[in-house]
């Protein structure tokens, strides 16, 4: 089961993360907030007793998530949207992380990222 739908409190000019299910004509149909889904930094402890806990920049961030969304019987695509790596965290990007059309498996030569490789 998908989670709910945040459309209510959730705008395409949204700060922070978000999925969206879009019919044929772009119109979003589903749209959900989610938490960064790659992990840019890590916490880093210090051998020494008391010291602060750090972040540390990751230096090649990658890896995998999945996101669940409703079988709606008009949607065609999903994205996610998210600050571009090069974006400070305060702005949005317009244009979509990665794309996929849904109910169709991945392929070669496809418009976009993989989905299994974007980051």
């Amino acid at each position: 089961m998908a989670p709910p739908d945040d459309s209510d409190v959730v705008s395409d000019d949204q700060v922070g993360y978000r999925v969206v299910v879009r019919d044929e004509d772009g119109a979003a149909l589903y749209r959900r907030t989610i938490h960064d889904p790659i992990q840019n930094d890590m916490e880093v402890f210090s051998p020494q007793p008391g010291a602060p806990i750090e972040r540390v920049p990751v230096a090649n961030p990658a890896g995998a998530f999945q996101v669940i969304v409703p079988d709606l019987a008009h949607g065609v695509e999903v994205a996610l949207h998210g600050p571009e790596p090069t974006e400070t965290r305060a702005r949005m990007s317009r244009r979509p992380l990665v794309t996929a059309r849904l109910g169709q498996e991945w392929q070669e030569g496809q418009e976009g990222q993989r989905p299994e490789t974007a980051s």
